[in-house]
């Protein structure tokens, strides 16, 4: 975060013209330009509340533009309610008021997670999901589950907190990663979305901060959004979330929960180290906030043991972890689970029998088969995904070349970066090519990531050597077309 002086929260003017770098650009009036970017690094989370804003003079002097620009700007900003004025001490980004503006926040988002599965055209090939397909020997595994909902076909099926067989199962595989855990201490979910978003129903209010990762899952900006939470994006790094820009924002902005995956990250598919995670918990811990945990990915190392869950280290309830079986095993079966406290566990699931009074026995049941057999399972998937990133990057230095990535040390994606352009424009060119990919802006609460795509190596070998023919096509057809050649992207 480009701050002068961090103890008096004040933004210098030379900070400011490397926050906006590129705000000239765009339409309309160069006061609505320059309004439009200070309000974006806001929503970004890099202008927080309580940070006071350069004087106009300052400001118009390091941007080279006339004085009453930057007072036109502010004024923009004033009227909207996003920065006041305070007598005698200049401009102020604003502290929004608990509880306004929720429903209104709500119905104004994007449904991100919508694009993942609804983009299945005939003849495309979709690259937005991150999920195999099932696993081979079904049969066999639907011939188990059928004798296990033997047992309990008699009954009415609500099971409010889940089939307890699964129960223990699920608690009997997260102790075994270290993190002791009794089936009390899990709900069975609906998949891991159902999760993340029973957490937002619970743990926050319309108007309240929610921390959460940028870029970052679409479906948690969703469930976020959906409760009317006020979201604070900090930055990814290397090793994961920016966990110096988490106790910069901590400091300055009650955050209710910090949402965090910690375990190759979607979309970047870094992985967060130990001491850093030990580190948010007690940034969690002296500012009174929940971490949920997604783990979703966790078990998905290539060669490495899984790093343990940051709930491992929590001593006092303050980590809610979520999980699903979607990534190991299949995205149709809609099994998730939480693990939590007691206490909260009980809130939680006060909140999802309002929803749907209990998740699907058979699936469940199938469920509790296929963790039967969880290692073997495991296995296979990380073998299929380690071939998986192997093609996609073999197929993109010969279709691609001059696309960039890190390739990860686990998960199921691939974060691709353009050499220029928008990728939210290419991903439109590249649907009329037949292939339906993520966008970066599709993944970041704050819209930025419009040089990146996601592409999930999860997806079969023919759909991948099918899909990078056409997206080289697209590609090629792209940086022939007007804005590619004028747009470059900082």
């Amino acid at each position: 975060m480009a701050y002068a002086n961090q103890a008096k929260l004040a933004l210098s003017a030379e900070a400011a013209t490397r926050l906006l770098t590129g705000w000239r650009r765009g339409t309309g009036s160069t006061a609505s330009r320059l309004a439009a970017a200070l309000r974006a690094a806001i929503d970004r989370g890099e202008l927080l509340p309580e940070t006071r804003l350069p004087p106009e003079r300052d400001l118009a002097r390091a941007l080279d533009v006339g004085r009453g620009t930057v007072a036109a700007a502010y004024g923009k900003l004033l009227r909207a309610e996003t920065i006041e004025r305070r007598q005698g001490s200049g401009s102020w980004v604003r502290t929004p008021a608990v509880g306004n503006g929720g429903g209104e926040l709500a119905s104004r988002s994007p449904h991100r997670l919508a694009s993942l599965v609804g983009a299945d055209d005939k003849g495309s090939i979709n690259l937005q999901p991150a999920s195999f397909a099932m696993p081979p020997g079904l049969e066999d595994l639907l011939a188990e589950a059928g004798r296990e909902l033997a047992h309990v076909s008699r009954g009415h099926g609500y099971l409010p907190q889940g089939y307890a067989p699964l129960r223990r199962a699920i608690a009997a595989r997260l102790s075994g990663r270290g993190l002791p855990t009794t089936e009390d201490e899990i709900l069975v979910t609906t998949g891991a979305q159902q999760a993340i978003a029973l957490t937002a129903m619970v743990l926050v209010r319309p108007g309240e901060f929610v921390l959460l990762e940028d870029p970052t899952f679409p479906g948690a900006i969703d469930a976020y959004q959906f409760v009317g939470a006020r979201l604070l994006a900090v930055p990814v790094t290397t090793n994961g979330m920016d966990i110096g820009a988490a106790a910069d924002a901590l400091d300055r902005v009650e955050a209710r929960v910090v949402y965090v995956t910690p375990s190759f990250q979607n979309p970047t598919g870094t992985l967060m180290p130990t001491d850093a995670r030990q580190h948010l918990l007690a940034l969690a811990q002296r500012h009174d906030a929940v971490i949920v945990e997604d783990d979703t990915f966790g078990e998905l190392a290539f060669g490495t043991t899984p790093l343990p869950p940051i709930a491992r280290f929590d001593r006092d309830g303050r980590v809610v972890l979520v999980g699903s079986l979607s990534k190991i095993f299949w995205g149709g079966l809609r099994v998730g689970w939480i693990r939590a406290s007691r206490h909260l566990l009980g809130r939680l699931g006060h909140a999802k029998g309002v929803i749907d009074l209990a998740s699907s026995l058979p699936s469940q049941a199938l469920a509790t088969a296929m963790l039967r057999h969880g290692h073997e399972l495991r296995r296979r998937r990380i073998e299929e995904a380690r071939a998986g990133l192997a093609a996609l990057t073999d197929l993109l230095a010969k279709h691609l070349p001059s696309w960039t990535y890190t390739a990860p040390a686990g998960g199921l994606v691939l974060w691709v970066k353009l050499p220029h352009g928008s990728a939210t424009e290419f991903a439109r060119m590249a649907r009329q090519h037949g292939v339906a990919i993520l966008p970066g802006t599709a993944v970041s609460p704050s819209n930025a990531g419009d040089d990146r795509i996601r592409i999930p190596f999860s997806a079969s070998r023919t759909e991948l050597a099918d899909a990078m023919p056409r997206l080289a096509r697209a590609w090629h057809a792209y940086e022939r077309s007007p804005s590619a050649r004028t747009r470059v992207l900082v």
